[in-house]
């Protein structure tokens, strides 16, 4: 029995992934379930029972409660699979108190999976005693090949967040991406004459900013390519200050932007399949690149459009790297000036290499014969009374706020793509 640990409350790409693995699993035979403490994200979780998951909304911090869920659904080969460093910490706990052993994995697929609070945080005495309480457990946890990376920035955020060095290094298993048939020759041709560029992202700012730059982009490049429009697909938490940006746009150029709101991840791709080119970060540009089109890779927490690499020049990075300055305006315009051929080329490569790398198959095969050394629990009696104080803290500091993005008031529940 594989258990997926996380939410269904959100939405994003990692929900999306969710239905690409589940689907996985039960082709090859794999039961699974899901813990969550929400379920709000209706169109994930409905599509999810279809495929035979159960869901069971629970809350891991309550330990005989997971407990009781844990044995009754141990088939002998229980294995759980958690996608928060806080969820991974709540199963620890359960097998510190009740003394069962049981296969306890992370799957890191966003660069703050292990950051608790941010760098200035740090001046704080008690944060200080804190985090060299979560640095001795991270240490213990790759030591037991409990975390995996889904890349190399992953490890490079944890590593300078905590000032030390992962050792051994963290096993790096790619995003599992499905790829779909789709017909080359007329996404191709539909993207050259649409002379479109495309995102789609979460109104999560500063965390995906790049998308206010993309604007202030895209009126720089309409003096030299008059035809060209802008597809944002964006909806959430910080999305009148994307709004804002938008009506300061001049109206000649205004008139040739569109934001859109929730889609669903078969509408988003099916847009991208008609843009001419695609910006963005995490699972889209994967999506869009298995669709033929020049994906550029975009920098997180700036407001500026950011981005060194297509996909097809570095497919191991789904966010450019902090240390890179280089404006993604020129990659955009690069692809708009390509003619028919060279412009077939590129996507023929984009799909050829993401394929390559990041073809379902593979990576779920890997994820699989992913093992820890040793399924008993890693915390001391210190590290299990942390654990526990933290999920009282957590929960005082949020007992009279209802979590940021849960985004329950959205007509239709649809889920955005990006991760």
């Amino acid at each position: 029995m594989i258990v997926l640990n996380d939410t269904l409350g959100a939405f994003g790409g990692s929900h999306t992934m969710f239905v690409r693995m589940c689907e996985w699993y039960y082709a090859h035979n794999e039961k699974v379930a899901f813990l969550c403490d929400s379920r709000d994200n209706i169109e994930i979780s409905m599509r999810l029972e279809d495929l035979g998951v159960k869901i069971y909304v629970i809350n891991t911090e309550d330990l005989k409660a997971t407990y009781k869920l844990m044995k009754l659904l141990n088939d002998g080969n229980l294995r759980v699979l958690n996608f928060w460093w806080t969820r991974y910490l709540n199963i620890e706990a359960m097998k510190y108190k009740y003394k069962w052993d049981v296969e306890n994995v992370i799957y890191c697929i966003h660069p703050k999976t292990f950051i608790r609070g941010e760098n200035n945080s740090h001046k704080n005495p008690l944060v200080r005693s804190t985090l060299k309480w979560l640095t001795s457990i991270l240490e213990k946890m790759c030591k037991n090949n409990s975390i995996i990376m889904q890349d190399e920035i992953d490890i490079e955020e944890t590593e300078k967040y905590y000032g030390i060095r992962l050792d051994p290094i963290p096993s790096i298993v790619r995003l599992p991406m499905k790829v779909e048939a789709v017909d080359k020759d007329v996404v191709i041709k539909a993207g050259f004459e649409s002379k479109s560029i495309m995102t789609a992202t979460r109104a999560d700012f500063p965390f995906k900013g790049y998308v206010i730059g993309l604007v202030d982009d895209f009126v720089k490049l309409k003096d030299k390519f008059t035809k060209i429009k802008l597809s944002i697909a964006c909806d959430g938490d910080d999305v009148a200050m994307l709004d804002k940006k938008i009506a300061g746009v001049p109206d000649n150029i205004r008139k040739d932007i569109k934001r859109y709101n929730w889609m669903s991840y078969e509408e988003i791709k099916k847009m991208m399949e008609h843009c001419t080119v695609y910006i963005g970060m995490g699972s889209s540009v994967l999506d869009s690149s298995l669709r033929y089109k020049p994906s550029i890779v975009s920098q997180f927490f700036t407001y500026d459009n950011i981005a060194k690499d297509f996909t097809v020049d570095n497919p191991y990075d789904i966010e450019c790297k902090k240390n890179v300055k280089t404006s993604a305006c020129k990659l955009i315009e690069e692809v708009l000036s390509l003619d028919f051929a060279e412009y077939k080329e590129l996507c023929e490569k984009s799909f050829t290499i993401i394929k390559a790398v990041y073809d379902i198959d593979v990576i779920m095969d890997q994820l699989m014969k992913h093992k820890v050394y040793n399924k008993a629990c890693i915390l001391s009696r210190k590290e299990y009374m942390l654990t526990v104080f933290l999920n009282w803290l957590g929960s005082i500091r949020n007992r009279n706020t209802m979590a940021k993005s849960s985004f329950k008031n959205l007509d239709g529940g649809n889920v955005l793509l990006h991760v």
